[in-house]
């Protein structure tokens, strides 16, 4: 993310989502939202197994190595897909569109981007590029970091996942907090003018 936005948009990002994500969690923790879960088994290691591989240095490079595949797998899709998506958007949407986008009075573009980028399927690998080219066809920084934080956030799929653990007050308090994430930092990137 800082190679493609900068150092001082990436710090901004990483610590508005972190603040907002502490203030958030706070707050559903005082509202006691953990009644909100359900009741569920989680399969993990068994202890004699977490012991063996804590004292095997092999084992554990070897398991690591092994997450480490598994994660490159799992994300470079993504990335390719998103890289895809922001080629598309580079070239093929009309510019004056976007200018008309950019023309517009953000306050309300900001919160209709995080609207739109919520229910996205999209991990924030495969946001990047997708931002990036929006960047590039001259829309503005702060619609497009809601659209980021949004999409990044949650997507229709998590959300249905979500519903396995969750009650609905807890999903929807999910989504709420997810949208007023969005919508609040891209409007301090507005405010900061970046």
């Amino acid at each position: 993310m800082a190679y493609i936005y900068g150092v001082k948009v990436t710090a901004i990002y990483a610590v508005t989502t972190f603040v907002f994500s502490m203030i958030i969690g706070w707050y559903l923790d005082k509202k006691n939202y953990k009644e909100q879960v359900k009741k569920v088994m989680i399969k993990g290691n068994l202890p004699e197994q977490d012991e063996r591989r804590r004292k095997d240095l092999a084992l554990n490079i070897k398991e690591s190595i092994k997450e480490t595949i598994d994660l490159i797998r799992s994300v470079l899709v993504y990335i390719l897909i998103g890289a895809f998506v922001g080629a598309i958007i580079k070239e093929a949407v009309p510019t004056n569109f976007l200018t008309f986008i950019s023309d517009q009075n953000q306050w309300w573009v900001i919160p209709l981007a995080a609207i739109i980028g919520v229910p996205l399927y999209i991990r924030l690998s495969t946001m990047l590029p997708i931002a990036q080219a929006l960047l590039v066809n001259g829309f503005p920084i702060a619609p497009t970091m809601a659209l980021l934080i949004g999409g990044a956030g949650a997507s229709l799929p998590e959300i249905i996942m979500l519903k396995s653990i969750f009650h609905k007050k807890l999903v929807s308090a999910f989504i709420v907090s997810v949208f007023l994430m969005a919508t609040v930092s891209g409007n301090l990137f507005l405010v900061l003018e970046l």
